[in-house]
């Protein structure tokens, strides 16, 4: 290849580039409009054509975690925000820790969804959406942790005689205990749905 053509390549790779650098913003602004529509889908597709172009843009992993969370995919919601906070500001990583925080909430993983929180306050204690889901927590766990001493308190302690009537056979013990099991294990979710309805976490945008 002689010089003439070697500099044509070189100029065309260049035009190219800065092509599908320039072409990322308006991506992101296509997102935007469809995130507001609240076509998440059609969002998170353009969002993706952004990564591609600059897959080092803090915000575009940000943009893709809110769409993902209204879509209700809260794993891929994290995995975005986590990959925010990796290129961001700390402006930004409070606001990606924030809405780890509800994606955890709402897949029930109450502890964590605190500590995520924890994580943006530090980053901005000036949030006051922060603050307030970091006390509703900390009332929930107090009240349930209450409210499971106050049963053990007042169960009353049955007497010999009571003790004797209710006696029964290992193998009739044995299938009681797994049918209380079974039901201990759904109620708390049927808890989770309520407060959740009740206290619907906001969702942060950039």
């Amino acid at each position: 290849m002689n010089a003439n053509k070697r500099f044509f390549w070189v100029i065309a790779s260049l035009v190219l580039s800065g092509f599908i650098f320039n072409a990322a913003p308006q991506k992101v602004e296509e997102g935007n409009r469809y995130f507001e529509k609240g076509d998440y889908e059609k969002a998170l597709d353009r969002y993706g054509k952004a990564q591609t172009a600059r897959p080092n843009a803090p915000e575009i992993p940000f943009n893709m975690g809110n769409s993902f969370y209204r879509e209700k995919r809260f794993d891929e919601a994290i995995q975005s925000h986590n990959r925010s906070i990796e290129l961001g500001p700390d402006a930004l990583k409070a606001k990606a820790h924030y809405n780890i925080g509800n994606s955890l909430y709402r897949k029930g993983d109450v502890q964590g969804a605190l500590e995520a929180y924890k994580k943006a306050v530090d980053l901005d204690p000036s949030d006051v959406d922060t603050k307030y889901n970091i006390e509703f927590i900390q009332r929930e766990q107090e009240a349930s942790s209450q409210k499971s001493q106050s049963e053990q308190e007042e169960k009353p302690q049955p007497t010999q005689e009571e003790k004797k009537e209710t006696e029964l056979s290992k193998k009739d013990a044995e299938r009681l205990l797994g049918a209380l099991q079974s039901e201990e294990k759904s109620l708390p979710k049927e808890k989770e749905k309520m407060q959740r309805h009740q206290e619907e976490p906001v969702l942060k945008d950039w």
